[in-house]
């Protein structure tokens, strides 16, 4: 009985693919990660910071005698003394006598600073 073989660029053929697949693996470097940092979306002052200062200093901080002359209950106010009061709330100065902002609302009044303080209120 004869012994027949297929040839030798059959068989090259076959597995070439499988070499070729084997080769091409990823190093870590080659991997894309995704960005960890998203794109922030603009604070909108109306919607998310105006209710932290309604919420949590406008019941001092109102247009009648305010502590330190510091009023809190409208934009210009609040534009107007934004830095000192996130010093102040950062620092946990603030506000007297209520529980302390969480580190997300913190953020968020920092980030609006930060961003120019603008009117934005979509």
């Amino acid at each position: 009985m004869m012994k027949t073989t297929k040839p030798v660029h059959l068989k090259i053929a076959l597995l070439s693919p499988l070499f070729f697949m084997l080769s091409c693996s990823a190093d870590k470097e080659d991997v894309v990660k995704p960005n960890p940092d998203p794109p922030a979306t603009e604070v909108k002052f109306s919607t998310q910071v105006l209710p932290i200062f309604q919420n949590s200093c406008a019941g001092c901080h109102i247009n009648t005698n305010p502590p330190n002359g510091i009023s809190l209950t409208n934009y210009a106010q609040i534009s107007a003394n934004a830095t000192a009061a996130y010093n102040a709330i950062q620092a946990d100065r603030m506000p007297k006598g209520g529980p302390a902002l969480s580190a997300a609302q913190k953020a968020l009044i920092k980030t609006w600073i930060d961003e120019g303080k603008k009117t934005t209120s979509y």
